[in-house]
């Protein structure tokens, strides 16, 4: 059917410690574009009533494992309101991209 998302495991997300404890992943939905690239949509959620600063970072995995270089192989900061769930989408550089992993660390504000 349409519109259900297909929730891939989250062993692919690495999480500093500090920062699992206020904001953690909810799922994490990956699809493909009409052009063929790899995306994902990561959700997250404050478990806290403060805003929280983070930066994450996508490395793109090629079908023999092979990092494919990416410009979202640096850090991207953000942030997420107290009790809050936000949504970033994020689209693979290359084609050859057919799996990714997310690391996540806690901003020092």
């Amino acid at each position: 059917p349409e519109g259900i998302p297909h929730m891939v495991s989250d062993k692919r997300v690495l999480t500093d410690p500090n920062l699992n404890r206020n904001v953690y992943v909810v799922g994490i939905n990956d699809a493909y574009t009409d052009a063929g690239y790899k995306k994902i949509q990561i959700q997250f959620y404050n478990k806290t009533r403060r805003a929280k600063s983070f930066t994450y970072r996508v490395e793109w995995f090629d079908a023999e494992g092979m990092n494919v270089g990416s410009p979202m192989e640096h850090r991207t900061p953000t942030s997420i309101e107290g009790g809050q769930i936000k949504t970033i989408v994020i689209v693979a550089t290359s084609p050859k991209a057919v799996d990714f992993r997310v690391s996540l660390l806690e901003s020092m504000d």
